[in-house]
């Protein structure tokens, strides 16, 4: 029986990228969320969800918590994949709390992957928001700009693509070990 099972929400194609790339460098199986029945993975003890960070939200994970009782004794690693880089304890801690119930908080593991924007094969919702969000960064003086500000103010006009199978390093070493705990059991 495997041990580890790969699941992804992707709205534009850098999530499903790593879930792939993950999934691949596993051997584990991966099942797109949003066609996948949650009782597939029912007899898999380590879980690596994969969704999309918008405004803090995770794309698609409700497939984790809407039903949090068939996860439950699960180790569940969570990876976001977003334009900006989640780089502090604090925002982990935000975005932990903003998507999971306090009872299944201490079965996720939470790592964060830069992805890649096209802003003309974004939907209506997120091009309003990005030209809303382009137009607020736009006013800044460029000595106020963050380098976070610039690369979105690039990538506005361009499409950029950030994501990297290295950067998976530290979710594949986490879950590698996670696996070897499971079988050690």
């Amino acid at each position: 029986m495997k041990k580890i099972a790969v699941v992804y929400q992707s709205n534009y194609g850098s999530t499903e990228r790593y879930a792939r790339w993950l999934a691949e460098e596993l051997g584990a199986d991966c099942y797109n969320a949003a066609k996948v029945r949650p009782d597939v993975v029912q007899d898999v003890p380590i879980i690596a969800y994969g969704g999309g960070l918008y405004a803090g939200g995770i794309n698609g994970v409700s497939f984790l918590t809407r039903r949090p009782d068939r996860f439950q004794g699960k180790t569940l690693v969570v990876f976001t994949v977003g334009l900006n880089p989640v780089r502090d304890a604090a925002a982990s801690t935000a975005i932990l709390e903003q998507n999971f119930p306090p009872a299944m908080r201490d079965q996720v593991r939470l790592f964060h992957l830069n992805g890649a924007l096209d802003c003309g094969k974004l939907n209506l919702l997120h091009r309003m928001m990005m030209k809303g969000l382009h137009g607020v960064l736009a006013k800044k003086k460029v000595e106020e700009l963050t380098e976070n500000d610039r690369m979105i103010l690039n990538a506005y006009e361009k499409p950029v693509d950030f994501t990297d199978r290295k950067a998976l390093r530290p979710v594949v070493d986490a879950l590698k070990e996670l696996e070897r705990a499971a079988e050690a059991r």
